[in-house]
């Protein structure tokens, strides 16, 4: 369950850095400046060249746009696909059919810029478009520089083609590296909205799942505008809060000699911020304990009505596999909103187990424990109107689908 909560759209953090993106050429010539151009002047009406940057051997060519709608000039450039190599792709893309044209790639097309930092998600979409459009002859994955990953082309294209920008965890990757003392969990790619980097050190391997959605609670929280309290409290939901400090001042308080201690940095920079337990100089293992638990995240008003449009958007998807799927084991689920008793201007987002759609309307079992929707009851089923929608999940028996993964199962 969440609530909703408003939030601050301000951060004192220093402003966001570059956010560069590389699409896999598919074709084994190198890309033409020309032909990039004019599918960027058909796309962009208005665009421009900014200027000429220097060639050199490795990148034939580099040009700077101001692109419509975007505040900061676009560098676009190619370069020689490098040490990018085939155990990294492959350890990133799942699908056959995409990894094998990426793995054969010789050539990359990269495009660069600095995000909007009061609305990142959604000048991570229009990069994204960019690149999809300046990838003439199609995308097979996209490596991101930023964040030290690749993503599908599938994936890109889904985003790029939404109506609603993503979640906020399209901006970075979770890491973990495994060690003496736990495992050192971080992210990479938050610098890009102008947030810190955020780890969690000395985390037990069993806690691995609980570690990550903490670390995820508290970039979403982060990236919606809340902000740390003076103590550097950050209140992440009901009962459940983290303190975060500065890398240098914390892990002097962790074991020196652990995964991403003091004496293990290796090249990973020390301007990221740490979570540490609310009450203590440890890492917080009783909030990481309860993120295995029913518990209540806030989320800022902004997020709850970018899932709320994009799961509507994206509902369609939900109703052909419902029709297709729902006699043969899959799991059909819905998140709606009702009005709490207490207080009737916030929301309480409840889980149901969806059994019956009708025009504009769903039959659904109750699966989440209401805590102040006196007029539900855990177990017991209730038609409910569409216009409460704001998340759903599917769960095929490979793995759990929701409104931004689901339609690669109607490709499949």
């Amino acid at each position: 369950m969440d609530h909703e909560r408003e939030s601050s759209d301000e951060n004192e953090q220093s402003g966001p850095e570059p956010c560069a993106l590389l699409g896999l050429w598919p074709e084994p010539e190198c890309p033409n400046e020309e032909e990039v151009r004019s599918a960027l002047e058909a796309a962009y009406s208005g665009i421009k060249e900014a200027h000429e940057l220097e060639a050199t051997p490795d990148s034939p060519w580099c040009k700077a746009f101001a692109v419509p709608g975007m505040d900061a000039p676009v560098m676009v450039w190619i370069e020689e696909r490098g040490d990018l190599s085939n155990e990294f792709i492959d350890s990133w893309i799942d699908d056959q059919r995409e990894r094998a044209p990426a793995q054969q790639c010789r050539w990359l097309l990269g495009v660069e810029t600095i995000l909007d930092g009061k609305q990142p998600t959604q000048s991570y979409q229009q990069l994204l478009r960019l690149l999809v459009t300046a990838c003439v002859p199609g995308l097979p994955a996209v490596y991101d520089d930023g964040a030290l990953c690749m993503h599908s082309g599938k994936r890109v294209r889904d985003i790029a083609s939404a109506t609603v920008p993503p979640r906020s965890s399209a901006l970075y990757a979770i890491h973990t590296l495994p060690g003496r003392g736990g495992n050192w969990i971080h992210t990479h790619g938050l610098v890009r909205a102008g947030v810190p980097e955020l780890e969690l050190l000395c985390v037990p391997a069993d806690d691995q799942a609980e570690a990550t959605d903490l670390l995820d609670a508290a970039a979403d929280a982060l990236l919606g505008g809340t902000e740390p309290s003076e103590q550097g409290l950050l209140q992440l939901g009901d009962d459940l809060s983290v303190r975060i400090m500065g890398a240098t001042e914390a892990l002097p308080l962790l074991p020196k000699d652990c995964s991403g201690g003091v004496d293990d940095r290796g090249e990973h920079a020390l301007n990221s911020w740490v979570l540490l337990d609310a009450n203590a100089d440890t890492t917080p293992r009783a909030a990481i304990s309860r993120m295995g638990e029913d518990v209540v995240l806030y989320k800022s008003s902004k997020e709850t009505q970018r899932q709320r449009e994009f799961s509507q958007h994206r509902f369609g998807v939900f109703g052909q596999l419902f029709t297709m799927k729902r006699n043969e084991g899959w799991l059909f689920r819905v998140k709606l909103a009702f009005e709490r008793a207490s207080a009737p201007e916030f929301c309480e987002y409840l889980w149901f187990e969806a059994l019956e759609l009708k025009p504009g309307r769903v039959r659904g079992k109750l699966l989440s424990a209401p805590r102040d929707v006196p007029s539900l009851e855990t177990g017991t089923e209730y038609w409910q109107p569409l216009e409460r929608l704001t998340d759903w999940i599917i769960v095929a028996p490979e793995g759990q689908y929701d409104p931004e993964t689901s339609a690669s199962l109607l490709e499949d």
